[in-house]
């Protein structure tokens, strides 16, 4: 089994009033280059092969563009994107030879080889409450637009930063992303940045989808406030996103593994 890891960058300040934690995390470079270390470090090839691919659809130093091809990364300049900026969904448009996709954002730490499955299409993690971030009767809306029918029981709300995604249904996912696009226009104008979550949340429920494992995309706030991280916790993936995810034990992990690295690499 091969995975095909992807992760969405753009070497760029964090733009002022976008994102999670505007202006109170690193550059995002550097979050790749961490991310990828880590993912070098604490990967076991022997479980599951991997390949790293860096999209970005903003400039990139010829400089940068060689360190990371340095690290074993293909690196895909992919201009033309729906959201500038969010470039994420030109990686379910672009061929690869793995049997799935692993997308992550690049505010992330691999502390382990992530245990996978692979008898769904698309595997996510459910957001908070679920359903929460929209009234039902906003879901009851929107979910027939995308030709959705409405499931109280269901879950409608997905985090954007890790899927798994079979690299067969790639593709109907990106062509699905932009069929319909009229409905991620009239979310943007609520709110940029949680409209593309929403938006990927119900294209996730037009494919066989399953939930991921517990320890992916683990969140860092509260898990690690005021606690120190251990290798006993169920922690695969971290990803430090919210104003408090990038906390004091982050920084000191995100330290270790470039100290590490230099040692071993």
């Amino acid at each position: 089994m091969k995975i095909d890891i992807a992760i969405g960058f753009n070497d760029v300040d964090v733009p002022r009033g976008i994102g999670l934690s505007p202006q109170n995390k690193p550059s995002y470079y550097y979050q790749l280059l961490c991310l990828i270390k880590s993912i070098k470090l604490n990967w076991n090839k022997n479980l599951y092969d991997y390949k790293i691919y860096a999209f970005h659809s903003r400039d990139l130093s010829a400089k940068k563009k060689e360190e990371l091809i340095s690290y074993g990364c293909d690196v895909v300049y992919t201009p033309n994107e729906v959201q500038p900026f969010i470039n994420k969904e030109n990686i379910y448009n672009h061929k690869t030879d793995g049997d799935y996709t692993l997308v992550l954002d690049s505010d992330m730490i691999v502390l382990n080889t992530p245990k996978l499955e692979f008898a769904k299409d698309i595997y996510a993690k459910k957001a908070g409450n679920g359903n929460s971030i929209l009234s039902e009767d906003e879901w009851m809306e929107l979910l027939p637009r995308m030709e959705l029918e409405f499931d109280e029981r269901g879950s409608y709300h997905f985090n954007g930063g890790c899927f798994l995604i079979r690299n067969s249904k790639k593709k109907e996912f990106y062509d699905n992303f932009l069929k319909y696009i009229d409905v991620l226009r009239g979310l943007e104008k609520q709110n940029r940045v949680m409209s593309v979550q929403i938006y990927y949340s119900m294209l996730i429920n037009k494919l066989n989808w399953g939930f991921l494992d517990d320890g992916m995309n683990v969140f860092s706030h509260p898990l690690l406030k005021n606690k120190a991280y251990t290798a006993d916790m169920k922690i695969d993936i971290l990803h430090y996103l919210g104003t408090y995810g990038y906390n004091n034990e982050v920084k000191r992990l995100l330290s270790e593994v470039k100290d590490r690295y230099e040692e071993v690499c």
